[in-house]
């Protein structure tokens, strides 16, 4: 058990500091992509941060066309986020390398997620609805909020964080799980509708990574998923 706890503090720490490759990655792209920032930029384009390093290539030059098309600044943002202070500090922990990188091809700035105690009370007030909604597992299937398809992304994502085989409406695991999606789901439609927003880089479009790409649809932003083979849209 002390020798699995180590392993885990040693990975944290390890995973805190670069290394000599990514050094020189970093470098490289510094080079590569050296160009004076623009803060007076309007419109932006959002990257989704995550850890397939294979994909970091190609993304990198991904950016930097994207940015030139839209004449926009390139704003970074971590798909995962949580209430929990302690999570947030571990997502703070976790992220704190990969940002690194995404700022040496580009990227300006990251999306610093505030929500407000008014936000947390309509999220709140919101879940309960959905709660009275959801009679079965084919009504959470097919759910749909203000014309956008989220019912099998809350489903996945239920079953992705708690390692089960099917849900449970009835549990508060599940209810709790809506209140968060009611939090993310508003976030991201406040976002979105503000205008400014040209583009989403996604890795994934599936749990709630997902969301942020159906909701972008909705208002017609294109949404595009770069990998190291090819870039889906």
């Amino acid at each position: 058990m002390i020798y699995k706890i180590y392993n885990q503090i040693l990975s944290k720490i390890n995973g805190f500091f670069l290394d000599q490759n990514e050094i020189r990655f970093i470098n490289h792209n510094k080079v590569v992509f050296n160009k004076s920032k623009d803060n007076n930029k309007s419109n932006k384009i959002l990257i989704e941060i995550n850890f397939m390093q294979s994909n970091h290539v190609a993304l990198s030059h991904f950016i930097k066309i994207l940015s030139e098309i839209h004449n926009a600044e390139s704003v970074g943002y971590n798909p995962r986020f949580s209430l929990n202070l302690f999570k947030k500090f571990k997502i703070f922990i976790d992220i704190f390398k990969i940002k690194k990188i995404y700022q040496s091809f580009g990227i300006e700035k990251f999306l610093n997620y505030k929500i407000s105690a008014k936000k947390k009370f309509l999220a709140k007030k919101f879940s309960k609805k959905l709660i009275g909604e959801i009679n079965s597992k084919i009504d959470l299937e097919n759910l749909t909020i203000d014309g956008i398809w989220v019912g099998d992304l809350i489903y996945d994502e239920f079953l992705a964080v708690h390692k089960v085989a099917t849900v449970n409406i009835k549990s508060r695991k599940f209810k709790k799980l809506l209140y968060e999606f009611s939090i993310i789901f508003f976030y991201w439609k406040d976002l979105f509708s503000k205008g400014d927003i040209k583009a989403l880089a996604i890795s994934h479009a599936s749990y709630f990574v997902g969301l942020p790409a159906r909701i972008a649809i909705a208002f017609d932003i294109p949404v595009y998923q770069p990998t190291l083979q090819n870039i889906h849209y």
